[in-house]
């Protein structure tokens, strides 16, 4: 069966595992962005649960095979099954198989309260901070500048003497080295969208294709494409806007 793997994200950090997977095989994708609905931090579960089943059915009714959450928020709580797979188990992924002595995660809140690492890596020495403002600078296009280093300082402060530090938001690598001006020079920033894209073409073995890409967004089209370009250097194609109220 030939593969077609739909992305999932609130926002435009998706875009980092579309890029890192690109980089490895150009297998068709469809890329959908949430962020016409409730940021997915501040979704309750059960709510964010529904909506993530909404938006795969979405996908697979326009021939996506495989779902990848590109997401830490959202891969909190759904379970990974054998066409959809989270983030986080390849963020635990990289840390096990890098054995740092001490270890920094900065995420959104969801991320860190639903203790969706934590409780995969104990026994190892790891401090977490919540994160949620960078999101939001990623989202507006600020990549740089003062107000977006003072937030970084004041976040990785308690953990800038780590070994590692995971990027457990999908947009953060896309200040990746505004965060390095801010920590220990030895400090290795680990991003598990490069695990989870590896892991893809391994296992799925997705095959490279002429099909076009296809992209949907339930927030504003033009603002997505901006924000791509400028956070990660994709040139986002044709947008299709789907009414964030279509989906349960």
């Amino acid at each position: 069966m030939s593969v077609t793997l739909g992305i999932v994200d609130w926002g435009v950090g998706g875009l980092g595992f579309y890029k890192e997977l690109k980089r490895r095989i150009d297998a068709p994708a469809l890329y959908f962005s949430d962020n016409g609905f409730t940021p997915y931090g501040q979704t309750p579960t059960a709510k964010l649960e529904r909506r993530l089943h909404s938006i795969f059915r979405f996908l697979f009714r326009r021939g996506a095979t495989h779902i990848c959450i590109a997401c830490n928020a959202a891969s909190s709580v759904h379970p990974d099954s054998d066409n959809v797979i989270g983030i986080i188990r390849h963020g635990v992924d990289a840390l096990r198989r890098g054995r740092w002595p001490k270890i920094g995660l900065i995420a959104g809140r969801r991320t860190v309260h639903s203790r969706a690492y934590s409780r995969h890596l104990q026994g190892m020495d790891l401090r977490q901070r919540v994160a949620q403002p960078l999101s939001a600078h990623v989202e507006a296009g600020r990549l740089s500048g003062e107000r977006l280093s003072r937030d970084i300082r004041k976040i990785v402060a308690p953990i800038r003497a780590s070994d590692a530090i995971l990027l457990a938001c999908t947009h953060y690598p896309a200040i990746s080295g505004e965060i390095a001006r801010h920590v220990d020079a030895r400090c290795k920033l680990v991003d598990p969208a490069v695990e989870m894209a590896e892991w893809v073409v391994a296992n799925w073995k997705p095959q490279p294709s002429a099909a076009a890409d296809r992209w949907f967004t339930t927030g504003d089209a033009s603002a997505f494409r901006r924000s791509g370009r400028l956070a990660f250097q994709v040139d986002v194609g044709e947008v299709e806007t789907v009414p964030a109220s279509d989906l349960p």
